[in-house]
């Protein structure tokens, strides 16, 4: 890590939506807790409130000492109040150098940093939707970088005149391997799966985005071609989340399809899980595909931006295009049914994930881009 030129540990004021447990608020705290405290003083304000079920990220901000700030909006009528918030608590914090996480937070961020004060956003997905392009863009002017979690991404804002080239840079998200190695499998008994059933597990919101209606669409076919494994879903505690729910349980049956909603304990579910399935239709660089090969699992998932780019040499033998359901059920069965097959993905998905994508590796690439940016020099260009 490059150091400073002065004495003086380098400001940073991290401003994200909000601190509810998700991959990109996970990767901030990382970030912002894992900085060398002699060259880096980082702060976190989240445009929201407190969270509001698990509130491990702002114990581990705590814990390493990292001053928080929560300007409680909750809703786009909350922006102006908020606005003012956020320009007020960042001139306190005085930053040198402003990092903005997620699209309300990259815009809000880009109207309320203080003249002078290198701003970086942090975009997490390619967004295929014309009014977040639009405001991402605004956002992006005067920007000295856009770190983007994947090439696909970068490649989408600089197609679609979201940024310059010469702004944006890629810094893939971080896992932790070896606590996840080290994570016990979970017990599903309770939620009625019996021990040593085959599972196949869906992590994230009950989005469209994240395809849950095409999964809901090919889920009987996949239960009845895979007849001893069961269909775990993970998350999204939100109305959408139940309406979904409701219309996948008004078309199934429930014995072999388990809806868990949130948990805190995605580490070991995956660690108890056969394989994960991401039917995705946009995204950046999915954390739960990092945490599969984490966990030593194989996936199945769609070509999604930032999933080829985890999984690596072996991206062809587990992602296709999305929509193209024959193909995933036959490449569902052929994983799912092979031992030797599953083992061999497992394994090098999670050589993978320790060699290509640590939680300290991530770190240092983003203390380099501060480094940079406080000495007024070019930002790395980071691939």
């Amino acid at each position: 890590m490059s150091e400073s030129n002065s004495d003086a540990p380098i400001r940073i004021a991290f401003v994200i939506t909000e601190l509810e447990f998700g991959g990109a608020e996970r990767n901030l705290v990382r970030i912002a807790a894992g900085l060398d405290r002699s060259a880096f003083a980082p702060s976190v304000i989240a445009l929201a409130g407190p969270p509001v079920g698990d509130s491990r990220l702002v114990g581990e901000l705590g814990a390493a000492n990292v001053p928080t700030t929560f300007l409680d909006a909750h809703s786009i009528w909350h922006a102006p109040r908020a606005f003012l918030r956020l320009r007020r608590a960042l001139a306190s914090h005085s930053p040198e150098i402003v990092q903005s996480f997620l699209f309300h937070a990259n815009v809000m961020a880009a109207a309320a940093a203080p003249v002078g004060a290198p701003r970086v956003l942090g975009v997490r997905v390619a967004d295929p939707r014309r009014a977040r392009a639009r405001g991402e863009q605004w956002a992006a002017r005067g920007a000295r970088a856009v770190v983007c979690v994947s090439g696909r991404v970068r490649d989408a804002l600089v197609r679609n005149r979201t940024c310059r080239a010469d702004q944006a840079i890629v810094i893939p998200n971080g896992v932790d391997v070896e606590s996840i190695v080290r994570t016990p499998p979970a017990d599903l008994a309770r939620e009625g799966i019996p021990p040593n059933t085959p599972i196949l597990l869906y992590v994230g919101r009950y989005d469209h985005q994240k395809g849950i209606d095409w999964l809901r669409a090919m889920s009987r076919a996949m239960l009845e071609r895979l007849t001893h494994h069961h269909l775990v879903l993970v998350g999204d505690p939100t109305p959408q989340g139940d309406a979904a729910r409701r219309a996948w349980n008004a078309s199934h049956s429930a014995e072999r399809v388990h809806h868990l909603g949130w948990r805190a304990d995605v580490p070991a579910l995956l660690r108890r899980a056969d394989l994960l399935v991401v039917p995705s239709r946009w995204e950046g660089m999915p954390n739960a595909v990092l945490e599969a090969m984490a966990a030593g699992i194989p996936v199945l998932a769609t070509d999604a931006e930032g999933v080829g780019e985890a999984l690596g040499p072996l991206a062809d033998e587990q992602t296709i295009a999305f929509g193209q359901t024959e193909r995933w059920l036959e490449r569902l069965e052929s994983i799912a049914t092979d031992p030797a097959t599953r083992t061999r993905l497992g394994q090098s998905n999670q050589r993978r994930a320790a060699a290509s994508f640590s939680a300290a590796a991530m770190v240092a690439r983003h203390a380099e881009l501060y480094s940079r940016l406080a000495r007024r020099e070019r930002p790395p260009s980071l691939t």
